[in-house]
């Protein structure tokens, strides 16, 4: 009798996962850039940077999980394809979807990494893919929804997992506190107030943007600065028992968001 099936298991997914790395590689990105990408700051190399790193958080999901490749993917919110042009060279046999608000992001996804398009709505409760995902990946969504937007966009994520999909999704967590005050400002100071007022309260806080930062998110009803104890966030998920918890890592993206993991109860295979 095998006494260590799961450890082989679990070591021949790394090994699967560690060949595709090796084809990404040697198959390189796509660097074509949207001057209007919301997530472009000047600084190429760290844009270059979070959208491989998403593909970490995404491989270290689905391995926790079970999962073996994916082939219907999810990236939601995509921008200009920060994360897509990673999937699509990562994974090139799969059917990828790029999922924004903003229709000029969108059509920049399809025509430059040939992946399919969805344009976003923003009540969320409205939008339907019209089919399930293996795989979906939402960065920087969460982190700037007020409570029940953000909730909406879990619902969202929730339905449209596939029977074994996985969810990564990415959040401001209690660790944002001290970063806004000992390392840099996510907004104002004065309107970062109400932020951990609401934070104190009752674990998630938000703010709006105002001025120029809101003035690139017109589409937008409600956009800012959100931030949300590990606890809030665990505690939305615990309503769905359609889905488990795989992990929540607290500074895992980017150095600030925290990342949770979520997915169908059959993605776990022993």
């Amino acid at each position: 009798m095998s006494l260590t099936g799961p450890l082989d298991a679990h070591f021949e997914r790394t090994a699967h996962f560690a060949a595709l790395y090796s084809a990404y590689l040697e198959r390189g990105v796509d660097s074509a850039l949207d001057t209007t990408d919301k997530e472009m700051d000047g600084a190429t190399d760290h844009y270059f940077e979070v959208g491989a790193d998403a593909i970490r958080l995404c491989l270290q999901g689905l391995v926790a999980s079970g999962r073996g490749t994916p082939q219907t993917i999810l990236d939601f919110p995509s921008g200009s394809g920060r994360v897509t042009r990673h999937m699509a060279s990562f994974f090139p046999d799969a059917n990828i979807v790029a999922c924004d608000l903003y229709p000029a992001h969108v059509d920049f996804c399809t025509s430059t990494f040939g992946v399919e398009g969805v344009v976003s709505q923003d009540d969320l409760d409205e939008v339907d893919f019209g089919r399930t995902f293996d795989l979906i990946f939402c960065g920087s969504l969460l982190t700037h929804l007020p409570a029940k937007l953000t909730k909406a966009a879990i619902d969202l994520m929730i339905r449209s997992l596939s029977p074994d999909g996985v969810a990564v999704m990415t959040l401001h967590g209690r660790q944002s506190i001290p970063i806004h005050h000992n390392e840099w400002n996510y907004v104002p100071p004065k309107r970062f107030q109400k932020i951990e007022r609401g934070f104190n309260r009752s674990g998630y806080g938000y703010n709006a943007y105002d001025g120029t930062m809101r003035g690139h998110f017109s589409k937008n009803a409600d956009y800012g600065i959100s931030v949300s104890k590990p606890s809030w966030a665990l505690g939305v998920i615990e309503d769905h028992d359609d889905v488990r918890i795989i992990s929540y890592t607290e500074r895992a993206w980017d150095r600030h968001q925290d990342v949770l993991v979520i997915g169908r109860p059959s993605a776990f295979q022993p």
